[in-house]
């Protein structure tokens, strides 16, 4: 059986990071193996991470401390039921030579800005010596290519077997600064033969779902007055939005999976928002920010969805986006992408 490892930000507290890693591990063991992810440890990386995860945003109540808190244990305690390997310092791994495979990503891990996982030189494969090497659906998040690649890590991606990203401007960086031409993936998210989903079935009242956070007005407004109009709760799941009729703060990944897929509809500025509601097929509008721009921009670009971008100066398309399903053309882009992404991972097995 070949050994395969993980490397991405897998101790994130976020509910993409979480099931990211959890999907690709699923999808490598429907394929016979037994995947592990690389469990690297940084105090300095845990420290940043867990004060931005007890207080993601400033000027947030104290109260809600604890409420972030109860949300961090539930992240932490799905993470540790993933298979790991030891933990290892991550500024010096081990070199993983036994390892048949290690795919790099999901995830931003080639983002240069990111605030204190940026520049690492394990997620561009320092060090790293499996048999192959492989990217994921890698990406540099907000790092624009306007901005070109520096040549250490130009040299550090040219050693990878096979490259993959999930978005075009990633696509764009490595092309023209790595020279070669990358394969553009889904999310692992995604990829068809993976997790059951939970059923819909459920007592609770239908609800609006909001994932994310700093809502432009015109959004907050509209999707006020189409809930009203059909009698339907909002719920912001993750993080407080006071214009929501309820906060679910403490909500875990696999309360974000249930919640999602029982939700009416999504309203989200998150890229896994935009993830979800694609995988669960609930209509959704997603509102473009410049962080995100590239991650979410270039996924509804993919799969064909960019009319789902909400645009304050027509308010009024919030009503079509919301009762609309998700397109079959939308589908169909996504089965597109879906056999390619499995055609390079079996590439990557071979």
């Amino acid at each position: 059986m070949k050994k395969i490892g993980i490397l991405t930000f897998h101790r994130c507290v976020n509910y993409g990071a979480y099931w990211q890693v959890r999907y690709l591990s699923e999808y490598f063991k429907r394929q016979g193996y037994e995947p592990q992810v690389l469990d690297y440890g940084w105090r300095g990386f845990f420290v940043k991470e867990i004060g931005h995860a007890l207080r993601p945003f400033r000027g947030a109540p104290k109260s809600d401390v604890l409420r972030f808190g109860a949300k961090t244990l539930k992240c932490y305690r799905a993470q540790q039921k993933i298979r790991r390997t030891p933990s290892f310092p991550l500024r010096n791994p081990p070199d993983f030579s036994e390892f048949d495979l290690i795919a790099v990503g999901s995830d931003e891990v080639w983002n240069l800005s990111h605030p204190w996982l940026g520049k690492v030189p394990i997620f561009f494969g320092d060090q790293l010596k499996p048999k192959r090497l492989v990217s994921y659906a890698a990406s540099f998040g907000n790092y624009p290519a306007a901005n070109g690649l520096p040549a250490e890590w130009v040299q550090r991606l040219r050693r990878f077997d096979y490259l993959s990203v999930r978005d075009k401007n990633s696509f764009d960086l490595v092309e023209r600064e790595v020279g070669r031409t990358p394969t553009f993936v889904l999310d692992p998210c995604l990829l068809a033969e993976t997790l059951q989903d939970p059923p819909r079935g459920t007592s609770e009242p239908p609800y609006v779902l909001v994932y994310g956070n700093r809502f432009v007005p015109e959004l907050v407004k509209a999707t006020q007055d189409w809930a009203r109009a059909r009698s339907l709760r909002i719920i912001s799941i993750g993080y407080r939005n006071d214009w929501t009729d309820r906060s679910v703060i403490t909500a875990g990944p696999h309360d974000f999976l249930r919640m999602m897929n029982q939700a009416a509809a999504v309203v989200t500025t998150y890229f896994h928002g935009c993830v979800f509601s694609l995988r669960c097929q609930r209509p959704f509008v997603a509102q473009l920010s410049p962080y995100r721009a590239n991650k979410v921009g270039g996924l509804l670009s993919a799969v064909k969805a960019t009319h789902r971008v909400f645009d304050p100066a027509i308010p009024r398309q919030l009503d079509t986006l919301l009762t609309t399903p998700i397109e079959p053309e939308v589908l169909a882009a996504i089965s597109a992408h879906r056999k390619v992404s499995h055609d390079f991972l079996q590439t990557c097995l071979a």
